[in-house]
C-alpha cells in the first residue's frame, strides 16, 4: 500500500510538472510579441528638410492580441531638447498588425539651420523607441530600441535592442 501511494505521488507530481511546462509553452508560443519592425526618416516635400520626421513602425509578431500597448518615440539631437512622446494613448494590436508612431515635423521643433546640418551629416539624429504591453494571459512585456540615422545610407542603424 505504501509503495502504491508513493508511486501515485510520483505520478501526480510528474503530471503536475508536465501541465506546468505545457502551460508555459502555450503562453510562450501564443503570446503577443510587439517589436520594432522599421525605423525611417521621411523627408517630406520641402527641399530644406524642415517637414522631415522620424517614423517608427512596430509590429505584433505574436499569434494573439497585445492589449494596453504603449508606444514611445524620443529623438536625441545634439543641441536640441529631447522630444517627448509619452502622451501617446494606449492601443490594442491584433496578431500581425502594425502601428506607426511619428515624431513632430522637424519644422515644429528645429531651426532650418539645424535641419540642414542634420541632412549634411554634421549633426546626428538618434531615436529611442519602446513598446510596453500586456498579452492575453496577463503578462507584461517590454521592448526597447535605440538607433542612429546614417546619412550615407539614409537608414537608421539599430544600436540597441532589448526585449523580454
Amino acid at each position: 500500500m505504501k509503495e502504491q501511494t508513493a508511486a501515485t505521488k510520483v505520478t501526480a507530481e510528474a503530471a503536475k510538472k508536465s501541465a506546468e511546462i505545457a502551460e508555459a509553452s502555450l503562453k510562450l508560443v501564443e503570446r503577443a510579441d510587439v517589436l520594432l519592425d522599421a525605423a525611417s526618416l521621411v523627408h517630406g516635400k520641402v527641399l530644406s528638410g524642415k517637414d522631415a520626421r522620424v517614423i517608427l513602425q512596430f509590429k505584433n509578431f505574436g499569434r494573439t492580441k497585445a492589449i494596453d500597448v504603449r508606444l514611445k518615440l524620443n529623438l536625441v539631437i545634439e543641441g536640441v531638447p529631447e522630444t517627448d512622446s509619452t502622451n501617446i494613448p494606449s492601443i490594442s494590436m491584433g496578431a500581425g498588425e502594425t502601428k506607426d508612431i511619428s515624431s513632430q515635423k522637424f519644422v515644429e521643433f528645429l531651426t532650418e539651420a539645424t535641419a540642414q546640418q542634420i541632412f549634411a551629416g554634421a549633426i546626428s539624429v538618434t531615436f529611442e523607441g519602446e513598446a510596453r504591453y500586456h498579452d492575453i494571459f496577463g503578462g507584461s512585456h517590454r521592448s526597447h530600441y535605440t538607433g542612429t540615422w546614417d546619412r550615407g545610407t539614409d537608414v537608421f542603424r539599430i544600436k540597441k535592442q532589448e526585449s523580454d
